[in-house]
Parts: C-alpha cells; structure tokens; sequence
C-alpha cells in the first residue's frame, strides 16, 4: 500500500535491513507500486545525458539532435532542473570513481545552431560564488564543461 502513490514511497522499507529489501522486491508488492515517477525522472537524466557526452565527444550535430528532443518533450534546456540534473550527472560520475582528468577537454563542442545556440555571454560572468544561478543562458554551456572535465 504505500508504494500506491510512488515507488519512491518504498525507500526507507529498502534501507530498514534483508527483510524490508526482500519485502519490496516481492513480485506481487512491484506489481501494485506507481513506477511512472521512475520513468519519467530516468528518462530524462539519460536523455540530457546523452546530449552532454556528445558535447564532450565533439558530436555537435547529434547533441542538437538529442538537446532538442529533450527540450521538446520534457524541459526547457535552461530551466533550473537542467542545473539539477546536470549536478546529479556530475555527482553520479565522481561516486563512480571518474579520473577529472579531462581526457575529452580537445573535442568538445557545445552545439551552436538555430535551437541550441551557443551563448554570447559565456565568459562574461565570475563564476567564483554561484555560476548556475548567474545566468540561464550559460547553464547548459558549463554543465557541459564541467562534466568535461570530470570524465
């Protein structure tokens, strides 16, 4: 009953020990929960995923592509929930054990085409205190840069 409203709702039953885990993977428990916030939310962390590692590979034409298809049907690529997904990316990517060795630092290529444009502001902020808030235009932009520099 209580993974009705969400499966989320779930979460403290799976970190209460062996019995609470095995209760919450039971087969007919997993039938009954609400995973619609899980694919919506995974959905979108992959999706804004893919078009920041093609930023960091350099495939420009394809990260337009994937950008634009998130923008399209989830959020605005200068929203503030791209800042949070982007940390998550970033936070994911340092708890995996990333080298922040920027290995990909010479083929990034931040998209700059009629949708996803490249912004005139980039470098005309300081970003020592809170860049995220500082300017919606260049959220994407140093997301991508810094996700860069983690991989």
């Amino acid at each position: 009953m209580v993974g009705e409203d969400s499966f989320y709702d779930l979460g403290g039953i799976l970190r209460a020990g062996k019995r609470g885990y095995a209760l919450v993977h039971e087969p007919s428990v997993l039938k009954m929960c609400n995973v619609q916030p899980m694919v919506t939310f995974v959905t979108c962390q992959i999706g804004i995923g893919v078009g920041i590692f093609n930023v960091c590979l350099g495939n420009d034409k394809e990260a337009s592509k994937v950008l634009q298809q998130f923008a399209a049907y989830h959020h605005d690529l200068r929203s503030d929930a791209i800042v949070e997904m982007g940390a998550d990316i970033e936070w994911r990517l340092a708890s995996f054990g990333a080298p922040y060795m920027n290995i990909y630092g010479a083929y990034f290529k931040f998209p700059d085409d009629k949708v996803t444009k490249s912004p005139t502001c980039i470098y005309g902020h300081d970003y020592t205190v809170d860049f995220e808030g500082s300017c919606k235009n260049c959220r994407l932009f140093w997301i991508c840069c810094n996700i860069s520099h983690v991989l």
